[in-house]
């Protein structure tokens, strides 16, 4: 049984639900969902998926960090959800910030968001998405490469079956983490990120930037290149697309 869990037939959104109610809500609470009618991802879009087809899981977290370190949930979570993937024999990756891959498709999403009280971190939640039981046909209706569980292994496990293996593997890393920071396992994360080496366009909220990917840095940035040979470390932003070769 796991401690603090709610679990929700149906709601809009575990995240939102968290966000707004974190602060009354226990610290490492847990929130998931057979379905959500207003799934959320990053920059306003939305995750749906049909009912019991993903693992849809909220955490409610209350640290005590700066809230510029509330970003570093994302990839303890992507690295956790790698790490669960190896059970399926699965060589998963992160596309930074956010994404996990599978042979460069998109198997899951995350969402992590800090609330302050003031100038003080009140709560972090970080949210999952990670398709299970999509079959070829439902993925190709999504407008991005995607893939599932089901359709890389012809496996179809139970969201709730993989919902303690993904909790014990984060709390590990997430405690690592408030024991010895970001650094006790940024190589863990390093490893399995995608586009170093890779010239790319990156969406910085209204500007956007060209460059070469250098590198991840130890406190979750990415090292871009731009074509004035300056070297830019960003903590937040979108991937857009791969371009041609700076000249």
């Amino acid at each position: 049984m796991i401690p603090n869990h709610r679990h929700f037939k149906s709601i809009g959104s575990t995240h939102t639900y968290a966000i707004e109610n974190g602060a009354s809500l226990a610290d490492r609470a847990i929130l998931t969902a057979d379905y959500q009618s207003q799934g959320r991802g990053r920059s306003g879009r939305t995750w749906l998926s049909a009912e019991g087809q993903s693992l849809l899981i909220s955490i409610v977290l209350k640290p005590a960090i700066p809230p510029l370190d509330a970003s570093l949930v994302t990839p303890i979570l992507a690295v956790a959800t790698c790490e669960l993937l190896q059970k399926f024999k699965l060589t998963a990756s992160i596309k930074w910030p956010n994404d996990v891959l599978i042979r460069d498709k998109k198997i899951g999403g995350i969402l992590a968001e800090g609330c302050l009280i003031g100038s003080k971190l009140s709560h972090v939640v970080a949210s999952l998405g990670l398709n299970i039981k999509q079959d070829e046909g439902e993925l190709n209706t999504i407008d991005r490469p995607a893939t599932s569980i089901l359709n890389e292994t012809n496996l179809e496990p139970e969201p709730q079956e993989l919902l303690e293996e993904l909790l014990t593997i984060f709390f590990k890393l997430y405690d690592s983490f408030l024991e010895q920071g970001f650094t006790a396992i940024s190589d863990r994360w390093r490893d399995l990120m995608t586009l170093v080496g890779e010239e790319v366009l990156i969406d910085l909220g209204g500007q956007v930037m060209k460059g070469s990917v250098e590198g991840f840095g130890n406190d979750g940035a990415i090292e871009i290149r731009d074509h004035s040979n300056k070297l830019h470390r960003l903590h937040s932003g979108e991937i857009l697309k791969l371009t041609k070769p700076i000249l």
